[in-house]
């Protein structure tokens, strides 16, 4: 898992991601850095 992981903000409790995240929050900025971008890119 990426940073959100060290969030506190992204728990709701122990080992409990918050509800509201949306599919995908997690793990959308684990790409190589050269193809991170994609979750910024809005026009594919």
């Amino acid at each position: 898992m990426t940073y959100i992981a060290d969030n506190p903000a992204a728990w709701a409790a122990p080992l409990r991601l918050r509800e509201d995240l949306s599919a995908g929050d997690v793990t959308k900025y684990m790409a190589l850095p050269w193809q991170a971008d994609f979750p910024a890119c809005h026009t594919h």
